[in-house]
């Protein structure tokens, strides 16, 4: 396992951890607040994959902990580089599409080939987002690990949703987007916004349910869903609510469901049999 950098085109240092491999490499686009460190099915998969010739990444993005201070060009008269704070309690979801993008650089500058972009809850959300307004023909597969219904979500988990938006809408009109919402809400007012009013980020709309998932319908790779059999996430249930989102995959040639017996939201104490199923899919479908 190595530790890499790589700059976003906004110019953004990110860290991600790399299990070297041939031709093909799985990136993980983490949950919100994720990291590495926390996420302690990555290095399980990324052990797995690695041993059967697979490249993976799990890189950080500027929504990793809920606050860090990320490096930034130009270097400062110290030469050092000047920082900027960032994390879940500040990032923007369109600011996404610079992070994936950065990495799937960074993939080919290691010469992999084939590339399966995994997103973990939020992360989900980012990947399909990116897939359905760029194209990259390197990306052959796509795993959506635990796919959130972000508008729901946030009505459901905070009781004062509604209050919620209603401030940060006025921060925002006031020109303090930047400005946390509470000590109990470590969300800046723009973020509460993009994460769960904002309509780019409607990706599973599953208890609106419209006729068409917009951004799902235009995705044309495979497509691996994964849920914990006790994931929190769910709006009606698990079996439902994933059905719901295969169904939406309009454009897509094979999207196949896998739920993860007695798994949490995190894949906490089952890391081995969700590294197991992600080998398999990418074995099957895409081959060392």
């Amino acid at each position: 396992m190595k530790v890499e950098y790589t700059w976003t085109a906004d110019n953004l240092r990110l860290t991600g951890l790399h299990y070297p491999g041939k031709d093909t490499c799985v990136l993980v686009v983490h949950r919100m607040a994720g990291s590495f460190i926390a996420d302690c099915y990555a290095d399980v998969l990324g052990q797995e994959l690695s041993q059967q010739s697979y490249g993976f990444i799990y890189g950080h993005n500027r929504g990793y902990n809920p606050m860090n201070d990320g490096a930034t060009k130009p270097i400062n008269q110290n030469n050092g580089y000047n920082t900027t704070r960032v994390g879940a309690a500040y990032e923007r979801f369109p600011d996404s599409a610079a992070d994936i993008e950065a990495w799937l650089e960074t993939c080919k500058q290691f010469g992999y080939k084939k590339i399966v972009l995994m997103g973990h809850s939020l992360g989900c959300n980012k990947v399909i987002h990116y897939l359905s307004q760029h194209h990259p023909t390197d990306v052959v597969g796509i795993i959506l690990g635990s796919p959130p219904d972000m508008h729901a979500l946030g009505a459901k988990y905070q009781p004062e949703h509604h209050e919620l938006i209603r401030q940060a809408k006025k921060l925002v009109k006031a020109g303090k987007p930047r400005q946390l919402l509470s000590d109990a809400v470590l969300f800046s007012a723009q973020t509460y916004l993009s994460l769960f009013e904002d309509d780019e980020i409607d990706i599973f709309p599953v208890e609106r349910n419209p006729e068409t998932f917009e951004q799902l319908a235009r995705i044309t790779q495979p497509i691996l869903g994964l849920m914990g059999e006790h994931d929190d996430i769910a709006i009606r249930n698990i079996k439902d609510d994933m059905e719901l989102i295969q169904s939406k995959a309009t454009a897509c040639p094979d999207i196949q469901i896998r739920f993860i017996q007695g798994s949490n939201h995190y894949y906490e104490n089952r890391e081995d049999t969700l590294a197991k199923t992600v080998l398999d899919w990418v074995t099957d479908n895409f081959g060392a």
